[in-house]
């Protein structure tokens, strides 16, 4: 079924993240950034410190500690993979066009992981879409550009609001996460934060079509999501 497709969509990031187990040394780093350097995209790469936290003997406390992480993104900027010893992400920065071409760049990382890494195994896959509007602020009514309802006392503007939803899924361990959040600067901000989480996965990093059936279905998803969620009022500004 063909999707409907916005060309002035207000999509500042879209990504794609991948859990993963067994935790790998930092030898991957290397190897990976090896491995990207043979392709004609990425021509970057930035050290990051991550924050972890680990169980301490018996205790339920937990400890923080630094954890190594890198970025790599291509001249523009406007795409990047992070890689940490449990997770990799892939992110489109603006200028995200259609799925096809996303899922493109999903496929290509994901392939080059599992040729540095051990065998892994995927505990969980996240689909995240960052939507970002402005309106005007004169008789500005969220209900107006949202399908979403919010009842609030009368001496309250709606235009500053923060409301999270989720809503689990027919697939077991599968839900979506919708966040919407408006603040008045200039104009009227709102950020529509969609996502898709699978959790409990349990599928080898290189099932192909596993992984590949669980991102359609998330992107189906969000792209219904999202729909059901704009107002007519709203496509008529992305067209």
């Amino acid at each position: 079924m063909s999707k409907e497709l916005f060309n002035n969509n207000k999509i500042v990031e879209s990504l794609c993240q991948f859990t993963f187990q067994p935790i790998q040394d930092n030898t991957i780093f290397g190897q990976y950034w090896d491995l990207l350097k043979k392709g004609n995209t990425y021509s970057k790469k930035e050290n990051l410190q991550a924050v972890s936290f680990t169980s301490v003997g018996n205790d339920n406390n937990f400890a923080p500690a630094l954890s190594s992480a890198m970025r790599f993104s291509n001249s523009d900027g406007d795409k990047l993979i992070q890689l940490h010893n449990n997770n990799i992400s892939i992110h489109q920065v603006r200028k995200y066009i259609k799925w096809e071409d996303f899922k493109v760049n999903i496929d290509t990382a994901i392939n080059d992981f599992n040729l540095v890494t051990n065998k892994s195994v995927i505990d969980r896959i996240d689909l995240r879409v960052i939507n970002v509007f402005d309106f005007p602020t004169m008789d500005f009514n969220l209900n107006d550009y949202f399908n979403v309802t919010t009842s609030l006392p009368a001496n309250l503007s709606n235009a500053s609001t923060d409301m999270t939803l989720e809503c689990p899924l027919e697939r077991p361990d599968t839900f979506l996460v919708l966040r919407i959040k408006t603040t008045i600067q200039e104009k009227i901000n709102v950020v529509l934060d969609l996502s898709f989480v699978c959790i409990n996965v349990n599928v080898d990093s290189d099932n192909k079509q596993n992984v590949n059936e669980i991102l359609q279905l998330g992107h189906s998803e969000l792209h219904s999501l999202f729909l059901s969620v704009i107002t007519n009022k709203t496509k008529d500004i992305i067209k």
